[in-house]
């Protein structure tokens, strides 16, 4: 909070040396002590987190959450809304509307401030609204639109209209062809430096690590090529072949190098990591379509068996979400 006074209570984007603020952010305390929690409904609000950490704090201001309100997901990851209904919204009347987000713009951080990031290449921000009631992504539902209901138009209109962001409203099918691929390199990627507990580019390197990236990024072609979401083979084809995927997956590697990654350093901390929205959606939707994923079961299994053992030697960890 003293960063945040410091900074003029304000959120910053630098691109180059121009600088667009944003003064209508209101920062909340919502830390262990000295928290008194605020009662004012909120009826927009969109969470960066990741996956796991999103469901926590949405948890913690549930009480000023319900069907009057929108919520916009921006993670590296799937199956993120049917967590949120289970842990925080069980009864559907309460439900909140969704909308799914996928950012292509490229951040870094910007040295020195803590409210602040520098915008390195602008792209566009992906918006797919869901719908309060959807089952998505288990069961696709048309009518009636969801983009015509008001909750969710109010809410895109705000985001494309808005200075810089570059959004724009997307189809399911359009959306997952751009959002597949980020979830896809990180799922064959990541939990590999985990079981290997090394860094990208040592998996490189490494025969057996290439072999299980390889099995891991089989599976989930067959699945993605299964999926009644995309029905549209051509452009499956042109988007996301098997053969693009591979070069995500070798260009995410050499892009990392000899970094370690935010799923392994996390797992040595003994804290919870996304995989259940990477590699677990993939899965569950091979589950649902005849589909086999016994490599990505594995890691998910030595993954989940390494965050137990580091967060017991460490006495850390979270029980309450233990079986995401």
């Amino acid at each position: 909070m003293r960063a945040w006074r410091k900074e003029g209570e304000r959120l910053a984007v630098c691109r180059s040396s121009e600088w667009n603020t944003c003064d209508h952010a209101v920062a909340e305390w919502v830390g262990k002590q000295g928290w008194k929690p605020k009662m004012e409904h909120i009826n927009h609000l969109v969470v960066s987190l990741p996956s796991v950490a999103a469901i926590k704090a949405i948890a913690s201001i549930r009480h000023r959450l319900d069907h009057r309100t929108t919520i916009c997901l921006l993670q590296d990851g799937l199956g993120l809304i049917e967590a949120i209904n289970t842990w925080c919204f069980p009864d559907p009347r309460t439900r909140p509307t969704y909308i799914l987000g996928h950012m292509t713009h490229s951040l870094g951080y910007h040295t020195g401030y803590h409210h602040a990031a520098l915008l390195l290449k602008p792209r566009k921000l992906y918006l797919h609204a869901v719908g309060r009631n959807s089952n998505w992504p288990s069961r696709v539902k048309y009518h009636p639109p969801i983009e015509r209901q008001k909750r969710a138009t109010d809410f895109l209109r705000i985001m494309t209209t808005a200075p810089g962001l570059n959004a724009e409203g997307s189809t399911l099918q359009n959306f997952l062809l751009k959002k597949l691929p980020t979830i896809v390199a990180k799922s064959a990627v990541d939990p590999v430096t985990v079981v290997l507990e090394c860094s990208f580019a040592e998996v490189l390197e490494s025969p057996y690590g290439m072999r299980l990236v390889n099995q891991l990024l089989d599976e989930i072609y067959s699945v993605i090529m299964s999926l009644p979401e995309l029905p549209n083979a051509s452009k499956l084809v042109k988007n996301i072949s098997r053969k693009k995927l591979w070069g995500d997956v070798q260009g995410r590697l050499r892009a990392k190098g000899n970094s370690q990654g935010y799923m392994l350093n996390s797992i040595r901390k003994g804290e919870m990591v996304d995989i259940p929205f990477l590699n677990g959606w993939f899965v569950k939707k091979g589950e649902e379509t005849g589909i086999k994923c016994p490599a990505n079961r594995m890691v998910i299994d030595m993954v989940k068996a390494k965050r137990r053992k580091y967060a017991a030697d460490q006495q850390a960890g979270d029980v309450q979400f233990e079986e995401l």
